[in-house]
C-alpha cells in the first residue's frame, strides 16, 4: 500500500493550477486534508462584538495534546479572557479546559496571545511550563500591557508570571504608544519576547525585544527592525523559527512602507536581527503576500527541509526548501480559509503533518468562527512533474531520472503518512475532493464499455458522488497491495488497485477497480479519470440504489 501512496499522491495532490491575482500565474498546488473541525463558534445574538473572535495561537504539548486560544470579544462585564481548548486527537475535537483572566490589572486580556511550552527551565518554572503572553487592556483602550502567565498542569490552571512591557492606547495610529504582539521563544538560556513598540518618538512603529533567565525581570529593549528611513513605516507582527544550519528566518510585516507585504531577514543571531539584511517575501512566480505572518520550519524535504510561512492576504502557504533563499519561494494552496493572523503547528512525532488554525478577517466581519485543519505537508516537497516526455519523482529517497517507459515505484516509509491523507481527502466522496485537482474539462470514464455509463464532466460528476454519498455516507477507499501500480511515462498514466467500501441500507457496498489518471503535458491536473468496474457488482448497485447511470 505505501508504494502507491508516494505516486499516485504526488500525481493528484499536486495537480491543480490556479490563477493568482498576482500579474504572474500562480502555480498553486493543494495540500491534502487529514481532519479539520470547528473549535468554538461564538452564539448569535449574544451580544459580542465585531470580530466576534481573531488571532489564534496553538501549540502541541510534549504529552502530545494539542493547546488553542485567541482573542474572544464576548460582552462586557465580564472581563475577557483567553480561552484554552484542548485536542487529544490530533485536532479532530476540542473540547474548553479552561481560560487565563487577567488577575492583577481588572481590564481583562484582550489582544494578541502566544502560547509556548517551555523547552527547559528558566528559574523557578521548570521544562514543559505552559506559558501565555498576551496584552492585558480595559475595555476603553486607554493602556496596553504585554503581561505573561503560566500553568504548571498543561493549561488547566494559571497563575500571573510578569509584564514584559507597558504602554499607552491600543489604537495603530502612528504617535500613539501602544505594545503588541508577543512572541516568546528560548535562546542560550533565556526567555525571549519579541514584539511591536511604538513608544520609541523616533518611529511610527518597531521591532524589539527584551529576555529574561528568571521569568521575573527583563532586560533592557533591543531593535530588532525600525526604519530610519521614514517615521510612518510600521513593521509589526514578529515571527522567527530556527533552520537546520543554524539560521533563524525572522518575518514580520512592512505596514507603512510597502502596503504590509512580509518582509524577512535570515540571521545566526536572534538577539541581533536589526544588522540583517531585509527581503520581500516574493514567490518564483512575482506574488506576494501581505500581513501578519507566521513561519515554521519542517524536517522533509531533504537536508535544508522546508521553510513554511503563512501570511493574512490570502490561504496560501509559501514554501522554500533552501534556506530562505529569496528565489526560492513557491507558492501552495491549503484547504484552510485566509484568516489575520493564522498560524501553524508542526506536530512533534511526524513533521509532515502541520495544524493550521485560523478565526476569521478583521472587522467588520460578523461571522468569524475559529477552526483549524490538519493538513499533510508532502506535497509540498514530493513534487513530481513531467519533464521531456519523462517523470522525475523528487524526494529524499529517489532524485533519479530512469529511461524506462514504465516503471513500479518501490516502497518509501517517508511519504506514507502525506499520502494517506490525499486518499483519506478523496474518500470523503464530496463533490470538492474528488474534482480538486482536475482539470476544467477533465472527463471522467467508466470501461468497459458495455456497461453503458456515459462520460462524466466534473459538474456532472460531483452531482453523481452527491447523491452516491446520500447511499453510502462511509464510503472509503481502500488501496490493494496486490498490485505494484505503474507510471506510464510515454502517456503521462498512473495505474492502481483500488477496493471501496461503505454501508448502504440494502447491504455493503464492497467492490474493487482499477484507476487510470491521465495527466497533462506538465503534470499540473488530471485531464482524463478513467474507472475499470465490476461491471455486475456496480450496475446491480446502482439498480438498487436508484441512481441515474
Amino acid at each position: 500500500m505505501q508504494l502507491y501512496y508516494s505516486v499516485i499522491v504526488a500525481l493528484t495532490g499536486l495537480l491543480s493550477l490556479q490563477v493568482s491575482a498576482t500579474p504572474t500565474p500562480v502555480e498553486k498546488r493543494q495540500t491534502p486534508t487529514i481532519s479539520n473541525s470547528v473549535i468554538f463558534s461564538p452564539p448569535s445574538n449574544a451580544g459580542w462584538v465585531d470580530p466576534r473572535v481573531l488571532y489564534p495561537r496553538a501549540v502541541q504539548l510534549k504529552s502530545g495534546a494539542l493547546i488553542a486560544t485567541w482573542e474572544n470579544y464576548s460582552p462586557e462585564p465580564p472581563r475577557v479572557y483567553f480561552p484554552i481548548y484542548r485536542s487529544t486527537d490530533e485536532g479532530a475535537s476540542w473540547t474548553q479546559i479552561s481560560q487565563v483572566d487577567d488577575t492583577v490589572n481588572g481590564w481583562g486580556l484582550r489582544y494578541q496571545p502566544f502560547l509556548y511550552q517551555l523547552p527547559i527551565a528558566i528559574g523557578k518554572y521548570p521544562a514543559g511550563t505552559l506559558l501565555v503572553a498576551g496584552n492585558s487592556i480595559p475595555t476603553d483602550l486607554s493602556l496596553t500591557k504585554i503581561d505573561i502567565y503560566a500553568s504548571l498542569d498543561d493549561g488547566l490552571t494559571w497563575s500571573f508570571v510578569s509584564s514584559v512591557a507597558s504602554g499607552g492606547v491600543a489604537l495603530p495610529v502612528n504617535g500613539e504608544t501602544p505594545v503588541w504582539e508577543p512572541l516568546l521563544m528560548v535562546y542560550n538560556g533565556e526567555l525571549v519576547c519579541y514584539y511591536s513598540d511604538q513608544r520609541d518618538s523616533a518611529y511610527g512603529q518597531k521591532l524589539a525585544h527584551q529576555a529574561t533567565t528568571d521569568l521575573e525581570t527583563w532586560s533592557s529593549i533591543v531593535d530588532d527592525v525600525h526604519d530610519t528611513a521614514s517615521y510612518a513605516a510600521r513593521p509589526g507582527m514578529p515571527a522567527i523559527t530556527k533552520l537546520p544550519n543554524d539560521d533563524y528566518i525572522f518575518a514580520y510585516e512592512a505596514c507603512g512602507s510597502d502596503g504590509c507585504r512580509v518582509h524577512y531577514r535570515l540571521t545566526s543571531d536572534p538577539l541581533g536581527v536589526l544588522s540583517a539584511p531585509s527581503y520581500t517575501l516574493r514567490s518564483t512566480a512575482g506574488s506576494t503576500t501581505t500581513s501578519s505572518p507566521f513561519v515554521v520550519w519542517s524536517s522533509i524535504g531533504g537536508a535544508n527541509g522546508t521553510i513554511i510561512l503563512s501570511g493574512g492576504s490570502a490561504s496560501n502557504i509559501f514554501v522554500n526548501q533552501k534556506l530562505g533563499d529569496p528565489a526560492s519561494w513557491v507558492e501552495h494552496t491549503t484547504p484552510q480559509p485566509n484568516a489575520y493572523a493564522r498560524s501553524m503547528v508542526l506536530f512533534q512525532d511526524d513533521d509532515s503533518k502541520m495544524l493550521i488554525i485560523g478565526a476569521g478577517r478583521l472587522p467588520p466581519s460578523q461571522t468569524n468562527y475559529v477552526s483549524s485543519r490538519k493538513i499533510g505537508l508532502g506535497n509540498l516537497v514530493y513534487l513530481n512533474k513531467w519533464k521531456g516526455g519523462h517523470l522525475k519523482v523528487y524526494n529524499s529517497f529517489l532524485s533519479t531520472e530512469k529511461p524506462e517507459d514504465i516503471r513500479s515505484i518501490t516502497e518509501h516509509e517517508e511519504p506514507r503518512s502525506f499520502a494517506k491523507a490525499a486518499f483519506d481527502e478523496y474518500g470523503e466522496m464530496t463533490p470538492e475532493s474528488v474534482i480538486a485537482y482536475r482539470s476544467p474539462d477533465c472527463v471522467h470514464r467508466i470501461f468497459p464499455a458495455s456497461a453503458g455509463v456515459p462520460d462524466r464532466t466534473n459538474k456532472e460528476y460531483s452531482d453523481f458522488v452527491m447523491e452516491l454519498k446520500k447511499i453510502v455516507p462511509n464510503l472509503r477507499l481502500i488501496v490493494q497491495d496486490d498490485f505494484e501500480p505503474m507510471i506510464d511515462e510515454t502517456t503521462r498514466q498512473v495505474l492502481a488497485h483500488l477496493k471501496s467500501a461503505g454501508d448502504t441500507p440494502f447491504g455493503p457496498c464492497d467492490t474493487e477497480y482499477f484507476m487510470a489518471l491521465k495527466m497533462n503535458e506538465d503534470g499540473t491536473q488530471i485531464v482524463e479519470f478513467v474507472e475499470f468496474i465490476d461491471t455486475a457488482f456496480t450496475l446491480e448497485f446502482i439498480r438498487k440504489a436508484g441512481l441515474k447511470v
